[in-house]
């Protein structure tokens, strides 16, 4: 579709450059005839009768308009649930200016072929068509297997600690096509045969854990012992039999003899018959390779089938007008990432969960689909997205704005408005209304009145905006210069331990906190290292950065020194902004800053043991001006021995910028 629609605008260029007269065939002239006379050549008097200009056509199309609707969201997070409650909040939204509402329908599925849609899901459709309001639903088919499904053999992932995913259908079970087919029949016929057709704006597909494209990550694996005070890793789904069956099947199609295979790989397996999946850390090279490419591209074939299936239930159900949304997850794996693993034999967590955007657009693209991305604070990912997205000819596909789903990533909704902006994200789906209310679901929060004031500014926005031009994508630039401090580690961590730290005196000082105040410094690091490149301190009153206050910069990686900057840091300088000034900060004062490294242990790997880290331009800015200068140059500071250490070592000096 998006293929098309270029093709058309340059057709549409055509007509507007080459009048269609300008290509009508040339014919002979024919003679005047006898008793009219011959027409007199034009002389070169201008005329003095004003020609009428034109005006170009600016109604919208059905597709604008349709996009302008979904653009003006919110994501009703599964509260209210009673027909009274949930009639009244979507008159509210109504009010506000919100277009459309996105929902997790719910169904109960008692046996195979027996949807039956819940109340609340009945009231929300009521709602919408009662209030003119459209609808992004989410129809569950793999993230939500019934219990009949899940109790069939081969029907769900298995880690490889052995245990079963609570969620998301196994990709190599052989009937989930034609489960997701019977799902997807019976819930449109029940809403279509309901008279709710008309509000359907757009339908989510269904690729996973909460919808997105993933391996079952940790934390939506509640009930299933991974989110204990001694676990909480990121596993991989690849261990069930039927997944073990498929990859020694996709190896012999791939190497054809064993002894092919074994050369490859360094290897001396008697046959295919003796291959076994291994886990993070017991191989590595051409055979991890093997394995990590392997298990990518089952999902990815799941994910080319799931579109597939979508679009045929929704045509089946005449509804094939209806557009299918995408999610992009706020993570991506670089190439870079994905070779460095296969080499190292590891699996970090974006690879184990599978964080695939780039397969995505090109899915959207193949098929016609919007897209939404799931957090738009992590700015780094999605000026990487929408990079990816211009520089290959995708940039005409919309995407729509969302925010992750914790109260931290809706507080600041001016800020949400402006990344939109800044990126040409087509509008926003604010996650989740419950930020909009008070506790008893009633009572409107502050925020609420703030987005009701921000939509009309976001409506004009979608009025103007061309998504086909690129986004400027330039952030805020590092800027090194001349003297900066450069801090060497050393950590040593015994066996047993799990993280180090080392803490290095920066600056002690007297500073009033006011909001929107911002911490701000240029970072670069030696090594692919997390757990480096931080900066902390303390307040007066001895609750420090780090611990205090959810204090986070512009990427949404939090402030403690734990956090992994290698992405946005190594190798290259990058320009880190923290904001100080919150409702929480406000009028606290900062007395100290501190250089900080804080190590720990990541799918039982530790990393670099030595690192260098540099600094530069650190500063405190109000309102886009520097209002206290913490180091720029030899002399803003006096250089200290370290504050505390655990496991590490480090010397902190002054070089030269080079």
């Amino acid at each position: 579709m998006h293929r098309l629609f270029r093709l058309l605008s340059l057709v549409l260029a055509c007509l507007l450059l080459f009048p269609l007269s300008a290509c009508t065939p040339s014919t002979p002239d024919e003679p005047t005839p006898p008793d009219e006379p011959t027409p007199e050549q034009p002389d070169d008097t201008p005329s003095t009768e004003e020609t009428p200009t034109q005006q170009p056509d600016n109604t919208p199309t059905e597709d604008q308009r349709r996009l302008k609707t979904l653009g003006l969201c919110v994501s009703e997070g599964g509260l209210p649930t009673t027909r009274t409650a949930i009639d009244k909040r979507f008159e509210e939204y109504k009010d506000m200016g919100i277009t459309a509402v996105r929902i997790d329908t719910a169904w109960g599925s008692p046996s195979e072929g027996v949807w039956q849609m819940s109340d609340a899901t009945r009231a929300y459709l009521d709602a919408a068509k009662k209030h003119g309001l459209k609808l992004k639903l989410i129809l569950p088919t793999v993230m939500a297997p019934p219990a009949w499904l899940s109790a069939r053999e081969g029907a769900r992932l298995i880690d490889y600690n052995g245990r079963a995913s609570i969620n998301t259908v196994s990709y190599w079970y052989d009937g989930i096509k034609q489960y997701v087919a019977g799902a997807l029949r019976a819930q449109l016929n029940a809403i279509v045969k309901g008279g709710w057709a008309d509000v359907i704006g757009a339908v989510i597909v269904d690729m996973g854990p909460a919808g997105e494209p993933l391996y079952p990550p940790a934390w939506t694996q509640v009930s299933n012992g991974l989110d204990s005070s001694n676990n909480g890793e990121e596993v991989m789904w690849c261990y069930g039999d039927n997944a073990q069956r498929d990859f020694r099947e996709k190896m012999q199609q791939k190497y054809g003899a064993i002894g092919d295979a074994n050369a490859a790989w360094g290897t001396s397996y008697a046959s295919f018959d003796a291959l076994r999946v291994p886990r993070p850390g017991e191989v590595k090279g051409a055979l991890w390779g093997d394995v990590l490419t392997w298990y990518r591209d089952t999902k990815r074939e799941f994910m080319d089938m799931q579109v597939s299936t979508f679009r045929t239930a929704l045509k089946d159900a005449a509804l094939e007008d209806c557009p299918l949304i995408l999610y992009l997850p706020g993570a991506d794996v670089t190439e870079a990432q994905w070779q460095a693993a296969a080499a190292a034999g590891n699996a970090p967590t974006a690879i184990r969960i599978c964080c695939d955007n780039s397969y995505s657009v090109q899915l959207a693209d193949r098929y016609g689909c919007y897209l939404q991305y799931t957090g738009i604070t992590s700015t780094h990912e999605l000026r990487t997205l929408r990079k990816y997205m211009v520089e290959n000819g995708y940039g005409d596909i919309p995407v729509f704005g969302e925010n992750a789903g914790g109260e931290d990533a809706a507080a600041d909704i001016q800020l949400l408005v402006d990344i939109i902006k800044q990126y040409k994200l087509y509008g926003i789906d604010y996650t989740h209304t419950r930020w909009l209310y008070q506790a008893d679901g009633k009572t409107h929060h502050p925020r609420h009145a703030k987005l009701a004031a921000l939509l009309p500014q976001l409506s004009d926005y979608l009025d103007t905006v061309d998504i086909t031009q690129p986004p400027e994508l330039s952030l805020s630039e590092a800027a090194p210069d001349g003297d900066v401090l450069r801090l060497d580690l050393t950590f040593t961590l015994p066996e047993g331990e799990t993280f180090a730290f080392a803490f290095f005196p920066l600056c002690s000082l007297s500073f009033d906190i006011e909001d929107g105040d911002t911490l701000e410094y240029d970072v670069c690091i030696s090594e692919d290292f997390w757990g480096v490149g931080a900066i902390d301190g303390s307040f007066a009153d001895g609750k420090t950065l780090r611990d205090n206050y959810g204090l986070t910069d512009t990427n949404g990686l939090r402030v403690h020194p734990n956090a992994d900057l290698s992405d946005f840091c190594y190798p290259e300088w990058h320009h880190r902004s923290i904001k100080l000034g919150t409702a929480a900060t406000d009028g606290q004062t900062l007395a100290q800053l501190q250089l900080a490294a804080h190590p720990e242990t990541r799918d039982g790997l530790f990393g670099m043991q030595e690192v260098t880290v540099f600094y530069d331009n650190i500063v405190i800015v109000r309102d886009g001006e520097v209002v206290h200068e913490v180091f720029r140059d030899e002399g803003d500071v006096a250089l200290q021995p370290p504050l505390m250490t655990r496991h590490g070592t480090g010397i902190l000096s002054i070089d030269a910028y080079y």
